[in-house]
């Protein structure tokens, strides 16, 4: 800040008192604002220094440079700061003519917004019926102005910010957006930031059973602005990716699957994997994908990280045996289309050493293999909702009672020990 002087008149040179006093008459339009507690007065002590001005000859101009205050901050649009040279600065001793006010304006800057998935590193149209689909809304160098939750005026604003949200094209948002957001759906989780702390405001989608995407989208885009009442400010925000006042997010569609009943062709008992006398010929597993499409040589990858056991330390279980049960050479796919399903049929194969006994003197149980088809297996790369559970029950050769007394309740395999 530069302050020149005219008609002749020059500033005093021979000490440090005068400028004291010229520091000290900063005043500032926010200096009697509670809620703005670090404008220029309140942080001049920082701001404003005596070794940082400079009369520069011939002693008609006077220099201010302004010390960096990381905590100066404000909320109102502007600051306006008021400034009076004192007589003893200048060298007639009298105060100088009055005329414009001596000052200047400090404008705002407006805050930045960005967005956070949280754990959720993705929206999908699941999580909207499930009612577990949110995102944050940081702000920086601003606040939210929705602190009192009960209040009408903060309904309102709320209610507003609602109206902001809209498909960028037609979308499911806009056919079910009277469900998707109401005023409670935002949730302020720092009512009382520090200075310069960032602000982080939840918005949280409710739930929506009737939320579905159509099979020829893959995602349904949501665009909205954030109106300025609910800023502190009244400033619109600067979006770190997207511009000024303008946000996206985006709600991934996703398949789902179900079983298909080929005729009872996956495995009913540990005797049908294991070849024992009465095992079925054959045994495949069929699972239909709607929505979404098969990636077929991903899948045969990664399909086997998809099985899972309730009995996942039995030695000689499904998941021990699961890479000679299910190799990717018998895992077939039908092409997708308007007629045609789109199905995965898992052929597996029979491993004779696979049994569900467990250890000696523990009570053998059935087996429950459940799949769950992986995100890599699918072109939305959003893993399909639902799974497939497979009940094997035990071989009557795995609940026969051993010899001795008969032990109630107490089963023991009998089945010859030295399996591989």
């Amino acid at each position: 800040m530069n302050i020149t002087l005219t008609n002749g008149e020059t500033f005093v040179t021979r000490s440090e008192g005068p400028i004291v006093k010229l520091l000290e008459s900063f005043n500032s339009s926010l200096a009697n604002d509670p809620s703005e507690p670090y404008n220029f007065v309140a942080r001049k002590g920082l701001l404003l220094n005596v070794q940082r001005v400079e009369i520069i000859a011939p002693y008609d101009t006077l220099r201010i440079t302004f010390q960096p205050d990381p905590n100066y901050n404000f909320y109102a649009p502007q600051e306006i700061i008021n400034v009076t040279l004192p007589p003893v600065l200048l060298t007639s001793g009298f105060a100088p003519t009055p005329g414009q006010p001596l000052g200047f304006v400090i404008e705002n800057s407006p805050g930045t917004v960005w967005i956070s998935f949280g754990q959720n590193t993705q929206l999908t149209e699941n999580m909207v019926r499930e009612g577990t689909a949110s995102f944050i809304l940081v702000l920086k160098h601003d606040k939210w102005n929705l602190v009192d939750n009960t209040s009408a005026a903060v309904i309102e604003r709320k209610n507003t910010f609602i109206s902001a949200f809209r498909n960028t094209i037609s979308g499911m948002w806009d056919q079910r957006s009277q469900y998707l957001l109401k005023p409670q759906s935002f949730v302020l989780l720092d009512p009382q930031p520090d200075v310069n702390q960032e602000q982080r405001l939840a918005v949280n989608i409710q739930q929506d059973t009737g939320y579905r995407l159509s099979t020829d989208v893959t995602q349904d885009s949501v665009q909205f602005y954030i109106p300025t009442s609910v800023l502190v400010s009244k400033l619109p925000p600067f979006s770190l990716n997207q511009g000024p006042n303008s946000f996206r997010f985006d709600i991934k569609a996703m398949g789902d699957i179900t079983l298909v009943n080929t005729g009872h062709t996956e495995p009913e008992q540990s005797g049908d994997i294991a070849g024992l006398p009465g095992a079925k010929l054959s045994m495949s597993l069929t699972v239909k994908l709607n929505k979404d499409s098969w990636r077929a040589v991903d899948c045969r990858d990664v399909i086997r990280t998809g099985f899972s056991s309730n009995l996942p330390n039995a030695p000689h279980g499904f998941l021990a045996k699961l890479d000679s049960i299910v190799n990717p050479n018998g895992i077939m796919f039908t092409e997708c289309g308007i007629d045609k399903p789109c199905e995965m049929t898992i052929n597996m194969y029979r491993v004779s050493s696979y049994t569900i006994a467990p250890a000696q003197g523990a009570i053998p149980q059935p087996e429950i293999v459940t799949l769950n088809i992986p995100a890599k297996c699918v072109a939305f790369r959003i893993a399909p909702v639902g799974s497939v559970t497979m009940t094997i029950d035990l071989h009557p050769s795995e609940v026969c009672t051993g010899p001795g007394p008969p032990l109630l309740g107490v089963l023991r395999p009998v089945r010859p020990t030295g399996w591989a």
